[in-house]
């Protein structure tokens, strides 16, 4: 919850960050046709599906979360809702993409995928 919190806080600020630079070169044809030179965006999100993927594992052991799918699985697809509304809210604004709303409805699904157990305290 404090990550996806820190996400939205990062998505309030998206007009003042590189998202447009680096959508720029990453999208670009001169990127696409050199991607072996450049392997640092792949490099990012495999180390980003392992760190998540390791946090999941983590409280899959520690009897926290019985996901209903693969971890990575699941940081695959936390990723790339993320860059998704990322992108759509540095071009759209967070008023048309309704952030609030949006982030809202991805903690429900990873609730769903995640499988969270209840500690009454």
């Amino acid at each position: 919850m404090d990550w996806v919190q820190k996400q939205q806080g990062d998505l309030s600020l998206i007009q003042h960050s590189l998202v447009l630079a680096r959508a720029e070169f990453f999208l670009s044809s001169s990127y696409v046709h050199a991607r072996k030179d450049y392997p640092y965006i792949t490099e990012r999100y495999q180390l980003t599906v392992e760190a998540v993927g390791r946090v999941i594992r983590k409280g899959q052991e520690q009897g926290e979360f019985r996901p209903r799918l693969e971890p990575e699985s699941i940081a695959r697809y936390m990723i790339s809702f993320l860059n998704g509304l990322m992108l759509d809210t540095f071009q759209l604004g967070p008023t048309a993409t309704c952030v609030p709303e949006q982030l809202e409805t991805f903690i429900q699904s990873l609730s769903a995928m995640l499988d969270p157990i209840s500690i009454e305290t």
